[in-house]
């Protein structure tokens, strides 16, 4: 700075002489060569731009202490574009000076990448006189504008763009024999508790989804995709989501152990493979701790027929020999992973199930259903051979049983009671009222 106020003065000297002897200046300028000095050069530049007055001493321009001071803070996976004026002709770089009340037009172009991150939001925060920066605004357009408020009470702004990689959702479920959500069993992702149904990833990350259950109460049937058992917890392969094969739901099918209740004339022996679960007994009951899961197979030895009385028999298949060594009959009753359907084996009687619809509803009165003293209602599973006692009230006026005797029309008896035997032939049936109880308008 004082080499330029130098070579000034030396100008302003050089014009004093000319002037004297009447030389032209630029005459006297260029025989000196000081036209040519770099100084100079600097010194022609800064005039021009007007930051120097005609003593050769630089014009200081101070800052409106009214203005606001803007910062714009870069992102560089997304494209965003600044300006002051609507029309986005004046484009901010980085810092601008503005007055409350002015607006900035912000603009978040598409950077080419949106399927692995994309716009989130612009945060507006201010900072006061130390520094201490706060939460002002968030826009979350990617095209918008911000007004510096009239009473903003910070003389500092910053706006910072902001993004997020992209995520999609796993679906991960397990269902039981009803087609129920269990809620009991834990998803992990790479040893990760999950804490609800939904696996989000974000592109191109590994995950490697494990599910636990509880042995004591279920057992493994099936998964989507495959997987590998090992002591209850089910390990699916590893995957990345950005492979285009990846499973987009994980599903696990548990099932709680079966059931089986056995009865027997003479006394028999029972085993699972070859572990010995009762002997000399004459009834016999898998409960779940016997854990009783497709692909079981039991062996039973007796001299009498056997009778399956309740439980999952629909799942068994069953065989017969006799053993001359023994002289005892041997049977295989093997678990199925499906219904066997009109199952009928030698020397095995079954009792089934009866599934009965019972009526709600009763024309001119009420109805109550009752099994060994025990309401029951609605869609009823009997065992073939129970006793079902109905009973009907008439509670509309006018109306009377049929074929009622004269003492009973006089009494006005009301109530009837019917009782029926399920058979096989009451199985996936409504039960028709109309055939047990004939009323008819009274006379």
């Amino acid at each position: 700075m004082k080499k330029s106020i130098i070579v000034v003065s030396a100008i302003l000297i050089i014009g004093l002489i000319a002037a004297i002897i009447g030389v032209s200046q630029i005459d006297v300028v260029k025989s000196s060569n000081i036209i040519e000095d770099e100084d100079y050069q600097k010194y022609l530049e800064l005039k021009n731009n007007g930051e120097i007055d005609e003593n050769g001493e630089y014009i200081i321009n101070y800052e409106d202490p009214n203005k606001i001071r803007v910062t714009i803070a870069k992102n560089k996976a997304l494209d965003v574009e600044y300006y002051t004026d609507e029309a986005k002709t004046q484009k901010i770089d980085s810092v601008i000076y503005l007055m409350p009340g002015d607006t900035i037009y912000i603009k978040c172009n598409d950077n080419g990448d949106e399927a692995l991150y994309h716009f989130s939001r612009y945060e507006i925060y201010e900072f006061d006189k130390d520094g201490n920066r706060e939460k002002a605004l968030t826009l979350t357009d990617k095209v918008t504008k911000y007004t510096i408020p009239e009473n903003i009470k910070n003389k500092e702004v910053q706006i910072i763009p902001y993004g997020e990689n992209n995520t999609e959702s796993i679906l991960l479920s397990v269902k039981d024999e009803n087609g129920k959500d269990i809620i009991s069993g834990k998803w992990k992702n790479n040893d990760t508790i999950l804490d609800n149904s939904i696996l989000p990833v974000g592109p191109s990350e590994y995950y490697q989804l494990t599910y636990t259950y509880n042995t004591n109460e279920f057992f493994f049937v099936s998964s989507s995709p495959k997987c590998l058992i090992s002591d209850g917890v089910v390990n699916f392969e590893k995957a990345n989501s950005s492979d285009k094969d990846r499973p987009q739901e994980y599903f696990v099918e548990l099932r709680r152990y079966l059931s089986l209740s056995l009865s027997f004339d003479k006394n028999a022996d029972i085993y699972r493979k070859d572990e010995l679960l009762d002997e000399k007994t004459k009834k016999f009951e898998f409960k779940p701790e016997h854990k009783l899961q497709f692909g079981d197979e039991i062996t039973i030895k007796t001299e009498s027929d056997i009778t399956i009385t309740d439980g999952d028999y629909k799942y068994i298949s069953a065989s017969r020999e006799w053993s001359n060594s023994e002289e005892l009959y041997i049977y295989k009753i093997k678990i199925n992973d499906t219904e066997i359907k009109n199952q009928s084996y030698e020397g095995v009687d079954i009792v089934e199930d009866i599934t009965i619809t019972l009526p709600e509803k009763a024309p001119y009165g009420t109805v109550t259903y009752k099994v060994n003293s025990k309401e029951v209602s609605g869609t009823h599973t009997f065992k073939e051979g129970e006793k079902l006692k109905i009973e009907y009230k008439i509670t509309e006026d006018g109306y009377i049983f049929s074929g009622q005797n004269t003492v009973q029309q006089l009494l006005k008896i009301k109530t009837k009671t019917e009782e029926i035997e399920i058979k096989t032939e009451h199985n996936n049936t409504t039960l028709d009222l109309s055939e047990l109880f004939k009323v008819e308008k009274e006379a």
